[in-house]
């Protein structure tokens, strides 16, 4: 990001908190936190479910950042279904335990449109639903019909109405036809096909004035790459100019970078998140078989490793509503072993913020032994996460007040 730009970006943030300031007393404000894809590995189940029967450990250690907003909105890329049994890649299935720690860590709305999504086929497509509708967590991107995947959610979060529309640009191949519209379907729309894009478009217009703010959720792009590809950055783009207000891709595995900017047709804030990366990265934190990660730190089995809370808030004052505050808390998941026999043990993913990692002992004797080789590489991964997304990094207290 050019001197220039990053120049803008603190005189946009500057005025933006003068702004807030003077106009304080009338403001009413929600803080929403945007996270990445959840991956199921069978590695990560297995070790988070190994006596609790739960996936409460895989969130424990952000589950406070999540708790303190106001909506949390996520990637859910497996089905859940209790008939069959945990799976991970390439046909991802979880149990519905993990969508109850999922409500139980703050998380209160996904993404259901992703290439995993029809992994277990309609079957997971309507049991997916059901535990979604009975823990209380709201979604979009599949429906019982084509017409119901394909529509608006509208989200009401205090005094806000939010309108949010997942999409996936995959389905590896698994998806049912678009002309099917009597059974489960996942919203579902080619890269490459105009008239696709031009169908979005227009849904965007169409809602922008019956809620405060639009939020699309995309699912595309190449995976492992740390800038957007060309026909990604259209489609985004596109959404923002035919009137969403936040954009928030998935599905690359890495962090892309972050487009904060006055959209002069609407004089409003846009926001763009080209990739959020991974949340739960499971078995892609790989920076253990790195050879020399410090002289290697770009490298995309490191970059898999580490993902971001995305945070911004919704303003209102004087009646006009605006996207502000745009920033992050950089996340890393460390990975280690636990024994339970003679050539029997469970690997264990434990997410956590990057500056917690940096607090903890160089050495812990009953979990990651010695640290320090995967703190110098979280501090490292931090500094290039900062250039990288341009936006500011969240100043975090580990004693956070829960909602």
């Amino acid at each position: 990001m050019g001197c220039n730009t990053m120049k803008k970006l603190k005189l946009f943030f500057i005025f933006n908190i003068c702004f807030l300031s003077i106009y304080a007393v009338n403001c009413e404000k929600i803080t929403i936190s945007a996270l990445g894809d959840i991956m199921m590995h069978k590695e990560i189940q297995e070790s988070a479910m190994h006596q609790t029967g739960n996936y409460d450990q895989v969130f424990s250690d952000v589950k406070d950042f999540l708790l303190n907003d106001d909506l949390t909105i996520a990637n859910l890329e497996t089905p859940v279904a209790d008939e069959i049994r945990i799976l991970g890649a390439p046909k991802y299935n979880a149990k519905t335990a993990l969508i109850k720690s999922m409500k139980d860590a703050g998380i209160d709305f996904v993404s259901t449109a992703n290439n995993h999504a029809f992994d277990q086929w309609a079957f997971g497509v309507r049991k997916t639903i059901e535990a979604l509708e009975k823990n209380g967590i709201g979604y979009n991107g599949s429906g019982e019909n084509k017409r119901v995947s394909e529509s608006f959610t509208i989200v009401n979060v205090k005094s806000f109405s939010i309108g949010i529309m997942a999409l996936t640009f995959s389905l590896n191949g698994l998806r049912p036809t678009r002309e099917d519209y009597y059974s489960p379907y996942i919203n579902y729309f080619p890269p490459y096909d105009e008239a696709a894009l031009n169908e979005v478009c227009e849904k965007i217009r169409l809602i922008k004035n019956k809620v405060d703010v639009v939020i699309i959720l995309y699912h595309g792009g190449a995976e492992y790459q740390s800038e957007p590809s060309a026909i990604q950055t259209r489609w985004l783009k596109s959404f923002a100019e035919s009137g969403a207000d936040v954009v928030l891709g998935t599905h690359s595995h890495v962090l892309q970078k972050v487009d904060f900017y006055k959209d002069a047709k609407e004089n409003k804030n846009k926001l763009i998140a080209y990739s959020l990366g991974n949340f739960v990265p499971g078995l892609q934190s790989r920076y253990r078989y790195v050879k020399n990660p410090l002289e290697d730190i770009d490298n995309p089995f490191i970059k898999t490793s580490e993902g971001a809370i995305l945070k911004f808030d919704i303003v209102r004052w004087n009646g006009k509503v605006e996207i502000v505050n745009p920033r992050y808390v950089p996340l890393f998941t460390l990975v280690y072993y636990k024994t339970l026999g003679p050539e029997k043990w469970l690997t264990y993913f434990q997410l956590m913020p990057i500056e917690k990692i940096l607090q903890l002992p160089d050495f812990d004797e009953e979990r990651f032994k010695d640290l320090k080789p995967a703190k110098n590489i979280a501090f490292l991964r931090k500094e290039k996460m900062q250039k990288l997304l341009g936006i500011p990094e969240e100043k975090i207290s580990f004693d956070v007040i829960k909602k």
